[in-house]
Parts: C-alpha cells; sequence; structure tokens
C-alpha cells in the first residue's frame, strides 16, 4: 500500500485525521498514562483537544499547539490526561495563548 492510498483511506472519513492521529501520538509519547486510558475515552480526549486547536488554528502553529498540550498535561494536571475531560474548553485555550506568549 502506498502512502497516498494510507492516506486517502484515513482522510475519507475524516478530513481532520491525520491532526487528530497527531495529537493521539503526542499524548502517547508524554508517557504519562493515556496510554492505559480505554480507547472510548482517549477518543475523547483528542476530539476535545483537536476542538481547541480548530478554534486556534489561524492563530497558532500545531507544533506550538503540541507542547501546550505537554504543559498542561504535565504541570497542571500533574500527568493526569483525563482530566482535560473536565477541564472547561476556556482553560484549555487560555493555556495555549499563555504558553504562546512565553515562547
Amino acid at each position: 500500500m502506498s502512502y497516498r492510498e494510507l492516506y486517502n483511506i484515513v482522510t475519507d472519513k475524516d478530513a481532520d485525521a491525520l491532526k487528530k492521529l497527531m495529537i493521539f501520538e503526542r499524548l502517547v509519547e508524554m508517557r504519562i498514562g493515556f496510554e492505559w486510558l480505554d480507547d472510548a475515552t482517549q477518543d475523547q480526549i483528542v476530539e476535545k483537544l483537536y476542538v481547541a486547536y480548530a478554534q486556534l488554528a489561524n492563530k497558532v502553529k500545531f507544533d506550538d499547539f503540541l507542547y501546550a498540550v505537554y504543559e498542561l498535561v504535565d504541570e497542571d494536571l500533574k500527568r493526569r490526561p483525563k482530566k482535560i475531560l473536565k477541564l472547561p474548553q476556556k482553560r484549555i485555550l487560555d493555556k495555549v495563548e499563555s504558553v504562546l506568549c512565553t515562547a
């Protein structure tokens, strides 16, 4: 299978799937316990973070957004990614903007 075929399979169902997969990958790479959560919880977290990114996409680079997510989970949430689900969307957006201001 070529990369083009794989890309088409992934994006046919969801045009934003690649960015969502990148968020998922970053959360797994952080080694913060995200990888041990059930699939449904992981999906909810990724979707919530993607919605936050979509609101800021015209202001922030995707890599900067991913770094802000790391800061949020590592520092603010004490490495408990499941707490993202309880956060108001505004708190996520504020964190991203504050990380950008200090960068």
